[in-house]
Parts: C-alpha cells; structure tokens; sequence
C-alpha cells in the first residue's frame, strides 16, 4: 500500500530479548542514565519496577528516552536486568556486563 513505517532500535531490543532471553541488555546512550531532572543531572542508579515521568521530544521519530525507557521496563519484567549506559565511556559498558558498580541506570530484572 505504499506505507513506510520507522521500526526503532530500542523496539527491535525488546524483540530481541523474548527470543534470545540473554541474561542481561545495555542501551548506550549519549547520557549517564536517567536524572531525576535535567537541571541537576542527579542519575537515577537503579529501578525496581517503578515506571518513570519522562517528558516527550515529539522531535525524535523514534521515540527517544520516553521509548528506551518503555522498552527497558518491558525488558525487565521478562526478569533480565537493563542497563543505561554512557557508550562514550565504555569502561562503564564493562562494569555493567562484569556486574560491578557502573554510572548509569539499572532496570531490575523481576
């Protein structure tokens, strides 16, 4: 029908988690995490099944924060923990998959 659609990266992860079931998933991002507010950039290091306000950028097609945060929430409930990463400090990566204290934001897996 001559439609075109944007199928996001952050929708294709969670996709990718029902079929691999890897035991955990990182999202490099250009941030440390999620803050509390973007003001004070105080991170937000870990979520237990809370859902967070994250306010919309109707500029990103893709969905943005507001879609990575979705999709690591439905991620987590599959029992695998979620990372939010800084990608531009990949010893941060490392300590995430190591299980060692990171800077960014954990989605608890339930």
């Amino acid at each position: 029908n001559k439609k075109t659609y944007i199928l996001s990266g952050d929708k294709i992860m969670t996709y990718l988690a029902k079929i691999l079931k890897p035991r955990l998933s990182i999202f490099a991002l250009n941030e440390d995490g999620l803050y509390y507010d973007l003001k004070s950039k105080k991170l937000i290091y870990e979520l237990k099944g809370e859902n967070p306000i994250i306010s919309k950028n109707n500029l990103d097609v893709t969905g943005g924060m507001t879609r990575k945060v979705q999709e690591a929430t439905e991620i987590s409930k599959m029992g695998m923990n979620v990372f939010f990463v800084n990608g531009n400090k990949p010893e941060r990566i490392v300590k995430a998959v190591k299980n060692r204290k990171f800077e960014g934001t954990v989605f608890r897996g339930k």
